[in-house]
């Protein structure tokens, strides 16, 4: 599980995902995980995502965008997960953690993987320092994941930082 050990020190995403599916997929005989990306890294419980910038989204709330790119796979490679640049989204009914999961190079697909639960921690002048939050997987981020966690099941929780980003 992800905690604060594994916070970046400068700015980032850190989410574990799922534990518990990191370590079938490790488990496996041929399992493998595979950090794809130039940006951000993986450690053994926690997956860093680089910040890459912020903007609005179609409804003017904001969008906080990192970089990175993770892939499991196992079962001689019936079982393939791709995990991209996830963005924290502000949506009219609450939070929500996307990536995109298409392979790469065969265009984007950016899917909801979980709903984010907030508990900011707020720097000083209103600034959010880091954020850290609860996750539940949604009905996509459920069949990502093979459909072996159901929708609404709590996945680990999320860190991100964005120093002097306004508190909203």
């Amino acid at each position: 599980m992800a905690d604060e050990r594994h916070q970046a020190p400068q700015d980032g995403l850190t989410w574990n995902i799922k534990g518990s599916f990191r370590e079938y997929v490790r488990s496996l005989p041929d399992g493998v995980e595979t950090w794809t990306g130039d940006a951000g890294r993986m450690e053994p419980e926690a997956l860093v995502f680089d910040f890459d910038g912020t903007e609005p989204n179609d409804t003017g709330r904001r969008i906080l965008r990192f970089r990175g790119s993770v892939r499991f796979q196992g079962y001689r490679g019936a079982l393939r997960v791709d995990i991209s640049d996830p963005w924290v989204e502000e949506t009219a009914t609450g939070t929500v953690l996307t990536a995109d999961t298409a392979p790469a190079g065969t265009g984007p697909r950016r899917i909801s993987i979980a709903t984010v639960h907030e508990a900011a921690h707020a720097g000083p002048e209103g600034r959010a320092d880091h954020v850290r939050a609860a996750t539940r997987l949604t009905v996509e981020g459920s069949a990502l994941l093979g459909s072996v966690y159901p929708p609404g099941s709590e996945a680990d929780p999320v860190i991100y930082r964005v120093t002097g980003l306004p508190v909203s």
